[in-house]
């Protein structure tokens, strides 16, 4: 739970928040806000204490805005926000590449390939996930610069969320397909791996396959070389790219990467950290929580149901905002607040 969830929260439910320590990042969140929401703003109090005050969203919006941080930091806000409102945001921000350094020590560290995953591309998932609620919101990702990682990131919402059907947190096994592409052979992925993909995700489907790098000018490896070719240390850069590639995918394809020359113990080690972190990422339960809540409040639906397992969730936003709930067979009935945009 971060500020941004709360900001988002007060602002569905029509109330104020007073929270202590707001850091840059909180202050330019807020200032997203005030566009997206006239009339809200932060009144500044004594002993870094502040109070934030929510305006009135408006529907059928239009709003741009250029954040000079990273924009996947409030990435899940910004989702939550964009599900209950009939608006078209135009976002614009850095897109941080996370780099994985993966290294054989048998090598002396020679044979080392970095390994970049895109930030923002963790939309997809997410998008996933809230559709199962309804959550219709078409997106479009433009990178806008060669020479320094900034994105424009589009959202259209034409169906705002306006009722919720009774629903759980219990893991939807049915709501993720995930195919994992290969080395030629399954000792890259051991018996172990699968069992725990197998046991996350039911119905995993598992595709070993062998995946050549194309040459420059889209010509294959059996492509006969010309004199030129031979010369061109592009082409014998490709011919070295050789290697394991994993895509993952949910529908769609959100993670790509190439390894290379790394002895069987490393890359497994290496995979099943990042097999992990991937899969935990694309469930996404805490989104879930969120937003569920979010649902609640903005609302004022009953059915809205979360575990008894995540009432810690309930208990850090009931320490801020008033939020009610009960408690039957093991699960907490949200009551939300009667919220109507005018």
């Amino acid at each position: 739970m971060t500020k941004s969830h709360l900001f988002v929260l007060a602002v569905l439910m029509n109330k104020k928040i007073t929270l202590k320590d707001i850091d840059s990042n909180d202050q330019e969140f807020i200032e997203f806000l005030e566009v997206c929401v006239p009339g809200t703003y932060i009144d500044k109090l004594e002993n870094g204490i502040v109070e934030f005050v929510p305006g009135v969203p408006l529907n059928k919006k239009h709003i741009q805005f250029n954040f000079t941080i990273e924009i996947h930091q409030f990435l899940d806000a910004i989702l939550i926000l964009c599900s209950f409102l009939e608006i078209e945001m135009d976002i614009i921000g850095l897109d941080t590449k996370n780099q994985r350094k993966l290294k054989s020590e048998q090598k002396n560290q020679t044979d080392e390939q970095n390994c970049y995953t895109s930030e923002i591309y963790h939309i997809l998932p997410k998008l996933k996930v809230l559709s199962l609620f309804g959550v219709k919101i078409d997106y479009k990702i433009y990178h806008i610069s060669d020479w320094q990682p900034k994105i424009k990131l589009n959202l259209i919402n034409s169906q705002p969320v306006k009722n919720l059907h009774s629903t759980t947190l219990k893991n939807n096994p049915k709501r993720i397909f995930a195919h994992l592409f290969n080395h030629e052979d399954n000792k890259y992925l051991s018996r172990g791996i699968l069992n725990w993909l197998k046991e996350k995700i039911e119905h995993i489907k598992v595709d070993v396959e062998w995946q050549e790098p194309r040459e420059k000018n889209g010509q294959n490896s059996n492509h006969k070389k010309s004199n030129n070719d031979k010369n061109d240390i592009e082409s014998e850069m490709l011919q070295k790219r050789r290697g394991v590639t994993c895509i993952f995918s949910c529908d769609y394809i959100f993670r790509c990467f190439t390894i290379t020359k790394l002895n069987t113990d490393i890359l497994q080690a290496e995979m099943t950290e990042l097999f992990k972190e991937v899969l935990i990422q694309t469930i996404d339960d805490e989104l879930l929580k969120i937003f569920l809540l979010a649902a609640s409040l903005a609302i004022d639906t009953s059915n809205c149901e979360i575990l008894e397992s995540d009432i810690s969730v309930l208990k850090e936003i009931g320490s801020i905002l008033e939020v009610k709930w009960k408690l039957n067979n093991g699960k907490l009935a949200v009551k939300g607040i009667n919220f109507q945009f005018e």
